[in-house]
């Protein structure tokens, strides 16, 4: 039988209660990341599954820079990502 997934490749369901502050600490983590990642001419990089068989950079929405530029949009307007980085420039070098 084929997997449709690999399981290590996510991290594991806990029995670990909600917790606001925690949530709001990862989603600064990933916010950190990701602005740490860019690069002005590359972008985002690319993992090998995400780039097989499609030239780089990638940009589209579902998988690309498209998505990272309309997540980080997403969690600023909600107070939850910092404006480090020029997300119009970013969008323009995308399109």
């Amino acid at each position: 039988m084929t997997k449709l997934y690999k399981p290590e490749a996510f991290e594991p369901l806990t029995d670990t209660p909600w917790n606001e502050a925690r949530a709001a600490d990862g989603i600064e983590a990933i916010v950190e990341a990701v602005a740490s990642a860019f690069d002005e001419k590359k972008l985002w990089p690319a993992g090998e599954w995400e780039s097989w068989q499609t030239p780089l950079p990638l940009k589209s929405l579902y998988v690309g820079a498209a998505g990272v530029v309309w997540a980080l949009h997403a969690l600023r307007s909600r107070g939850r990502a910092d404006g480090r980085l020029d997300l119009a420039n970013a969008i323009a070098r995308t399109h």
